[in-house]
């Protein structure tokens, strides 16, 4: 059990330097010699001084999943990702990003199509119909109108009936 839960701080360790905004414009070369050592901790910092000759940065990361991923950890990911869904005040950018870090965790090739479907199938039921009625190739163009199809669920809320006309 203990050596799983260092897996999950290993791999929580690994999307936040694949996902960090801030380390974005920061060179591949410059993550692996300064940013890396400085982020990660106990038995991975162990692990990184033992072997920290890598020639990209994909390399690194594929060899660091590989290392701390539990035997059924693709497993786990799927089930949840299966489960996940939209909750009804959830941002709709968010759940896109949720499961676009799911597929990257699980670390296999699946087609953008796919991923779209993926959103669609767990997008909160009072979004379904406004996110369905245009086509989308891929999770970047999706996020993209994600503001304008918040918008116009948020107005549906909103919309209140007018009283009836009294009979005076």
């Amino acid at each position: 059990m203990k050596q799983l839960v260092f897996s999950e701080i290993a791999l929580g360790t690994m999307t936040m330097l694949n996902d960090d905004e801030r380390l974005a414009g920061v060179a591949a070369d410059k993550r692996l010699t300064h940013v890396v050592p400085a982020a990660i901790e106990g038995g991975a910092k162990l692990w990184w001084w033992f072997v920290r000759r890598f020639d990209s940065w994909e390399q690194f990361t594929a060899t660091f999943r590989y290392e701390f991923s539990s035997i059924d950890a693709k497993r786990r990911l799927k089930a949840e990702l299966e489960q996940r869904t939209q909750h009804p005040e959830e941002d709709l950018k968010k759940i896109i990003y949720v499961i676009a870090t799911f597929y990257e965790r699980i670390g296999e090739e699946v087609s953008e199509a796919e991923k779209v479907q993926r959103v669609l199938r767990q997008t909160h039921p009072q979004l379904q119909d406004l996110v369905e009625r245009h086509a989308y190739n891929d999770l970047a163009e999706l996020v993209e109108a994600a503001d304008g199809l918040m918008e116009r669920a948020w107005r549906r809320l909103q919309y209140r009936t007018p009283p009836l006309p009294s009979n005076q």
